[in-house]
């Protein structure tokens, strides 16, 4: 599945969240990290490169 599906379901999570007036710091960071690695590396990649997204934002190899 394509990085850009799982961040936009991300964040109607977290938007669905905020509208209920539930707080949700976890999936607001998730949103964060998955909308970054989009940016960088392109919301068509498949979902597995988020592991690699994070790799080179941390430098820790995985």
């Amino acid at each position: 599945m394509a990085m850009q599906f799982i961040a936009k379901d991300v964040k109607i999570a977290v938007e669905t969240a905020k509208n209920i007036g539930a707080a949700a710091p976890l999936g607001e960071k998730t949103a964060e990290l998955w909308a970054a690695a989009c940016e960088q590396l392109g919301g068509a990649r498949d979902q597995t490169e988020i592991a690699r997204y994070w790799e080179e934002a941390t430098g820790v190899k995985l």
